[in-house]
């Protein structure tokens, strides 16, 4: 929300009566709001600039976060193209015509940029590249080892965007082809599209991984047994879940805090997100049986490819029991799997010798197995 003292509008974010989130105004009279952007992509942030009589907003298209300049009455002003993927309004100056804003294009991370809207004029004012090698000559090696991941995101309800990813970078470093999709529950791409994950996990977002399978089969030409894929917390489910309908698909997965035993993951949750999860996911007495079946947990006799399982023993979200308990069933079966297991790491990789280990890791994981 924003506000100000010499405009008594209320503004604010939302999806009311829309299925993208826009820029409303709050009408008192009529006690609901009033919506007065219409953009078919959700919008993420705003500022009003009152001084100037103008909205500055960042609208999500397709991963990338553009930069757009609206009167106060909402016409459209300015779309600001300055050759960036992504953009953030960090700041706006007393005068309200300098911005500080955060820009960054693939496969840069963000800097810090000046930019007064009236002039044009756009400076840098950090350098992430000590070198100071212009980016027009950075050349991209052919490393390509043959490999190619599918990264799934957490969630689901999130998104993968052009930013700068150390972890995608360090990981094209090593040969790695290196994909991250968008699938159905990810936000960003109105609300009607992040819901269709709701009481669906196991169902079409599964699809749209092997969708993305087959794009890189047909399109980028890689070889269908040297295909990965690996994902954290629901990516981490993700590629379980989709390894056990399509068992033959992949050459190796890799889950990280994963949810492995759906229902389970619910009954201990508290009460609050549980409410919330009876609604998004299921509920514990009604569903029991269908979160079952799309459970990696209860289709480990379908799993043929090595797995890699990561875990923290503190993990809050998604207990340790949950991969102590799949990791002995894996063992039972004679299943073959490598496991991480970090004694000081919650649902996450976060400290950062265990995040060194980890990149390590992973790609000779990878290499070993998708031969």
């Amino acid at each position: 929300m924003d506000f100000s003292i010499g405009d008594p509008r209320l503004f604010l974010i939302s999806n009311y009566k829309s299925d993208f989130r826009n820029v409303y105004v709050y009408d008192e009279a009529k006690q609901m709001p009033i919506q007065k952007t219409f953009e078919n992509w959700d919008v993420t942030q705003f500022f009003y600039a009152e001084k100037q009589g103008l909205f500055f907003y960042i609208v999500n298209e397709d991963g990338s976060r553009k930069l757009k300049i609206a009167t106060a009455e909402f016409k459209p002003l300015q779309n600001v193209n300055l050759g960036f993927d992504l953009f953030s309004i960090v700041a706006v100056d007393d005068s309200q015509e300098n911005i500080l804003l955060r820009a960054a294009k693939s496969p840069f991370p963000y800097e810090l940029y000046h930019y007064n809207w009236k002039s044009g004029k756009f400076v840098r004012l950090t350098n992430f590249n000590k070198l100071k090698v212009p980016d027009n000559a950075l050349v991209k090696p052919e490393l390509f080892n043959g490999i190619a991941i599918i990264d799934v995101h957490g969630g689901p309800e999130s998104n993968a965007s052009q930013a700068y990813s150390e972890d995608s970078q360090y990981l094209v470093n090593q040969g790695f082809t290196v994909i991250q999709p968008n699938f159905r529950g990810s936000t960003g791409y109105g609300t009607a599209f992040q819901r269709k994950v709701y009481r669906d996990w196991g169902g079409g977002h599964i699809q749209d991984i092997m969708a993305t399978r087959q794009y890189l089969v047909e399109q980028l030409k890689i070889s269908e047994k040297r295909i990965a894929v690996v994902g954290g917390s629901f990516g981490g489910y993700t590629s379980a879940e989709v390894i056990t309908q399509y068992p033959t698909s992949f050459c190796a997965a890799s889950t990280e805090y994963a949810v492995l035993d759906v229902h389970q993951m619910i009954a201990e949750t508290d009460e609050v997100y549980q409410k919330s999860e009876n609604e998004t996911i299921g509920q514990l007495n009604i569903d029991r049986e269908k979160l079952k079946k799309v459970s990696p947990m209860f289709k480990i006799d379908q799993i043929q490819i090595p797995m890699l399982i990561v875990y923290g023993e503190e993990d809050k979200v998604v207990l340790k029991s949950q991969s102590e308990l799949f990791i002995k069933k894996m063992s039972e079966k004679n299943k073959k799997f490598e496991t991480i297991v970090y004694d000081n790491e919650g649902h996450g990789v976060s400290g950062y010798s265990n995040y060194q280990y980890y990149q390590k890791e992973l790609p000779n994981f990878l290499v070993r197995n998708c031969k």
